[in-house]
């Protein structure tokens, strides 16, 4: 059910940006309220109230939960679970003289490694939050007539975007004026067969 909502979700945006590809610039800046001069810093206070800061939504996957099944699931501790198993059949259901050393030290052995596997996780997902935070990605926008630096998420749906050689594209943007362009085609290819 959840694909089909993604998907219909999907499709519904192909296709608002195919019914804006093929609008004439006059009518796709009546349609954003926008203008060569871009538009006014007020239409760009109303609209990221009304649609949301300019990012992209990631499902985040680490929760306590996901980092715990992460830290004693995998190769190592599962090849130690199983050997556990078979040493509690053997030294104690089975044995006359029930050992439980080496089932002990087996299960530590698990434990302590998922415990040390879910600290450098932790560590290392701070380490790159905190670099996220660090960098911020920056794009020349018109409004009200004058070239402004701002971040990418304050970008609104109507802001003329002023792109320069290696800069990122902010999102989806259609180009009306262009000096020297080149796009590396091998990124657009899947997505233009699709189309």
């Amino acid at each position: 059910m959840k694909k089909n909502n993604t998907n219909e979700k999907q499709n519904y945006i192909e296709n608002k940006l195919k019914e804006n590809s093929k609008l004439n610039l006059e009518e796709l800046f009546h349609k954003f309220e926008t203008s060569i001069e871009g538009i006014s810093i007020v239409n760009v206070e109303e609209k990221l109230q009304e649609y949301g800061k300019n990012t992209i939504e990631i499902k985040n996957n680490n929760t306590l939960a996901h980092k715990l099944k992460e830290a004693f699931i995998n190769p190592f501790n599962i090849v130690l679970v199983l050997v556990a198993i078979v040493t509690f059949f053997t030294d104690i259901v089975i044995s006359q003289n029930k050992d439980y050393a080496t089932f002990i030290l087996i299960i530590s052995t698990v434990i302590i490694s998922a415990i040390i596997s879910l600290v450098q996780q932790t560590k290392s997902d701070n380490a790159a939050k905190k670099l996220k935070n660090m960098i911020t990605n920056k794009v020349d926008v018109i409004r009200d007539g004058l070239v402004s630096i701002v971040n990418v998420e304050e970008i609104v749906p109507g802001d003329i975007v002023k792109l320069s050689s290696g800069d990122m594209i902010p999102g989806d943007v259609r180009f009306f004026e262009s000096k020297d362009l080149f796009i590396d085609q091998a990124a657009l290819t899947r997505r233009i067969k699709s189309c």
